[in-house]
């Protein structure tokens, strides 16, 4: 992992931990090949008995001469998109660095949404796809919270267990 790459995750990691209902567990230098480590959600306090979930998370960091705005792009490659949707979905933060000032962007994969990309790669014979990615106001943790709460919920009606039939021993 790089230094930008340190700096990204390290940030991040200190601004998710602000929050009392998610735990981060971020990696550094990092080799897992789809993400960078996970989230932890609660309901109320953080013990064990209160665990509501757990959210895969991938963190990219870029350096920038200038911030946008409100939104940004990251190119994901479809093998990554492949295994985001093994795990019925993560959340791909963006970390932009100016200087000394950093600003996140966030993008909840959710497995129908993931389904969809793959279709449309696999039809397009295309290999990756630009994703939009929105600001994430840290000045307080009820926004990703309450997108962390959204992802948990969505991700268990969007699962489908998979039935296996005419299969023989």
């Amino acid at each position: 992992m790089s230094n930008i790459e340190k700096k990204g995750v390290g940030w991040l990691e200190t601004r998710v931990a602000d929050s009392k209902l998610l735990d981060p567990y971020f990696r550094e230098n990092d080799k897992t090949p789809s993400w960078d480590g996970t989230i932890i959600v609660y309901d109320g306090s953080m013990k064990k008995e209160n665990i509501k979930g757990k959210i895969d998370v991938q963190i990219k960091t870029t350096e920038v001469d200038k911030f946008h705005s409100n939104k940004t792009s990251y190119q994901v490659n479809i093998v990554d998109y492949e295994n985001y949707y093994k795990i019925r979905g993560t959340i791909l933060f963006v970390v932009e660095i100016c200087g000394t000032d950093r600003k996140i962007f966030i993008k909840s994969l959710l497995p129908s949404e993931i389904k969809h990309i793959l279709d449309e790669l696999k039809n397009n014979g295309k290999s990756s796809k630009m994703l939009h990615l929105d600001e994430l106001d840290m000045s307080t943790t009820k926004q990703l919270e309450s997108i962390c709460e959204h992802f948990l919920v969505h991700q268990k009606l969007q699962y489908i267990p998979i039935t296996v039939t005419n299969f023989r021993f």
